[in-house]
């Protein structure tokens, strides 16, 4: 069970969360655990700052579909008793795709090695990019990533969107059998 009631330690007022390079982000990108790994350990671990490259958003985003869809069967019940239904609007907050670059190895292996194009221009630092995303590759530390880690990254990113895509993929399966789809608009 999730039982994270309190924000995160670095979005608790008074504190900020220190930029990561993604250079490290990139040397870690890959496959992890498909387990949900135990949330005491995971807000122990963030506090200290030992498995932020490690653990990535796949736990969050896994937890909070499990809680979507209980709440739409919830809804779908309701539904039949609640006369006449009133409006309501559900928000669903995931966060992948975002780095960490982690995501279990069944997301990853869809794509990894042999699904990977690189991009056209993929040189760090890219003095071809406008000024803003030449910064963003500065203060992100991006350095010179070796073009294997950047293979990896890529791979696990194309995983952690189709595991978006099979979690939001649940929650408009769960709206179908509640009888729910045809009268929702969802919006992502």
């Amino acid at each position: 069970p999730y039982h994270l009631t309190e924000p995160l330690p670095y979005r608790r007022p008074g504190t900020s969360r220190a930029w990561r390079p993604v250079s490290r982000a990139l040397r870690h990108a890959g496959p992890r655990t498909a387990q949900i790994l135990d949330l005491e350990r995971l807000i122990t671990d963030e506090i200290n700052g030992e498995n932020d490259d490690f653990i990535g958003n796949y736990d969050h985003d896994v937890i909070v579909t499990d809680w979507a869809v209980d709440y739409l069967r919830g809804k779908g019940q309701n539904r039949l008793t609640d006369e006449p239904p009133k409006p309501w609007v559900f928000y669903v907050g995931l966060i992948l795709p975002h780095e960490p670059f982690t995501i279990p190895a069944d997301y990853f292996d869809r794509y990894y090695p042999d699904n990977v194009m690189m991009p056209v221009d993929a040189r760090f630092p890219n003095p071809d990019l406008a000024p803003a995303l030449q910064f963003l590759q500065h203060v992100h530390g991006t350095g010179k990533p070796r073009e294997e880690d950047l293979r990896r990254a890529i791979a696990t990113y194309y995983g952690m969107v189709s595991c978006v895509d099979d979690q939001v993929g649940r929650l408009l399966d769960e709206l179908d059998s509640q009888g729910l789809a045809e009268e929702t608009l969802v919006i992502y």
